[in-house]
């Protein structure tokens, strides 16, 4: 009976005659994949990461298409790492902390199996209770060319002297973020820490009712030879029998063990859906240890382009990291920082001109836009003068310059400017442009600067100086 994946070579139906004298016969018959389908995934696996002691890690290659594979698998490991050492010595060695080993010719849902041994760092060098992160992928060729699986991240406690029976899940990411359709990988991992030999380990774990068992799968084990797996209901047990797990001050590697399986939540679920899981290890007849509760909150979407910790439907602007929920806010910018919806403008005196535009935003009649009133002391137009009524004045106020404020360029209309000498300088008084207008009376303003600057215009009538806003 052929899934919709595979179709036969064969006919339809074949035909057996069996008799007294033939009672048993042989058929063959093929089969072919329905559509050519490539798809690779890559898994790591360890007993507990204990500090300061070198732990046995398996990486393993699944091809879970139906087209025969060849390539590398990679294995990216964490730079805390003390010491490596290769059980199979890797092909590619050429970057740091990065290995790979090629195959050749696997065939559909056969696995590519490697092994290294890592030191793993300890106090004072590494934080007990922090994780060390490791990466495998796949960069294979088959029918349809060169492929790339997905990465498979594997991010272990360092523990010291802790319990050591517990259980981790993959991804782990903050808050426990999950997308709907991300596949769970559980790592249950157990240790004999008592003064004799464990003969029969047996773990339990019940599975939560928004997981989909029909995608069950057992994906790695440190006791390959020993596992049974029966599943009850949601039952799911994993038997050891016959394991003879030496006791830790015997054999401390040893001692070690686990079990690895996949399984994705079921469809339908809304935004936030937590998923726990927490598993029950058995030592011989012994009461069980029971492990941590792993967590995943499940999503639509995990993506956090600018790396600001929020998610994509969380933050309003994901490819800015100083654009986001905790973000301070920042006036006058018309930038909406914190998400709030709101783009904070601070116009103390309600004249229309913000704080950065208004050189004295406490005064309404003082702004950009007012009326320049002659020989009061006042500058009330703000443009770093108060006008008088002499010969010199009266040219300024001749000059006027439009758009202000400006995006970029200006034009400057009054008498005389034909030979006329400009400069623009900042508040600092550095000098950002010098030129003569000549016929063209445009100004384009310096790029990259923004904010307030001072417009000097020098002709044989006289000088005058203006304030120009710059967004």
């Amino acid at each position: 009976n052929l899934t919709a994946d595979w179709v036969s070579t064969n006919a339809d139906s074949i035909g057996i005659q069996l008799d007294s004298l033939t009672n048993c016969d042989t058929i063959l018959f093929g089969i072919f994949p329905a559509n050519v389908i490539s798809e690779m995934s890559t898994n790591i696996g360890s007993p507990n990461t204990r500090c300061n002691e070198l732990i046995p890690f398996d990486l393993t290659a699944k091809n879970n298409g139906n087209t025969i594979t060849s390539g590398w698998l990679w294995l990216e490991v964490d730079t805390n790492i003390v010491d490596v050492t290769f059980v199979q010595m890797p092909d590619d060695t050429s970057m740091p902390n990065r290995y790979g080993w090629q195959f050749q010719d696997l065939f559909p849902g056969s696995s590519f199996r490697v092994a290294i041994n890592l030191q793993i760092p300890g106090p004072d060098d590494f934080p007990i209770g922090d994780r060390l992160q490791f990466k495998s992928w796949t960069e294979f060729e088959d029918t349809n060319g060169t492929q790339r699986s997905d990465e498979f991240v594997y991010a272990p406690e360092v523990r010291c002297a802790y319990d050591p029976n517990d259980k981790l899940v993959s991804p782990s990411r903050t808050m426990n973020y999950t997308q709907f359709e991300e596949t769970l990988i559980y790592t249950i991992r157990f240790q004999n820490t008592g003064n004799d030999v464990a003969y029969d380990v047996v773990v339990k774990d019940e599975i939560d009712p928004l997981l989909d068992l029909a995608t069950f799968q057992v994906l790695g084990s440190s006791h390959y030879e020993h596992l049974n797996t029966l599943i009850d209901n949601r039952e799911i047990t994993f038997e050891f029998k016959d394991i003879f797990l030496p006791d830790s001050t015997t054999d401390l590697v040893g001692s070690n063990g686990y079990v690895m399986f996949q399984i994705n939540a079921i469809g339908g679920l809304s935004e936030f859906t937590p998923i726990e899981n927490t598993a029950d290890i058995f030592f011989d007849k012994n009461p069980p240890i029971i492990t941590n509760t792993t967590q995943n909150s499940m999503v639509s979407s995990v993506i956090d382009l600018d790396g600001d910790g929020f998610l994509e439907f969380q933050d309003c602007n994901d490819e800015n990291p100083n654009v986001n929920p905790a973000a301070a806010e920042i006036p006058n910018n018309d930038i909406d920082e914190n998400c709030d919806g709101i783009i904070l403008i601070i116009d103390d005196d309600m004249d229309g001109y913000n704080s950065d535009e208004d050189c004295d935003d406490t005064n309404p009649n003082i702004n950009p836009g007012a009326t320049e009133i002659p020989d009061n002391g006042i500058d009330e137009d703000c443009d770093g003068m108060d006008a008088t009524s002499d010969v010199e004045d009266v040219f300024a106020q001749s000059i006027k310059v439009f758009p202000n404020p400006t995006e970029g360029v200006i034009t400057l209309a009054g008498n005389h400017l034909a030979k006329a000498k400009i400069t623009i300088t900042s508040l600092t008084g550095n000098v950002l442009l010098s030129e003569n207008l000549g016929a063209n009376q445009q100004i384009h303003l310096p790029k990259g600067m923004t904010g307030m600057l001072i417009l000097k215009v020098e002709t044989e009538e006289g000088v005058a100086m203006k304030r120009i806003l710059k967004l």
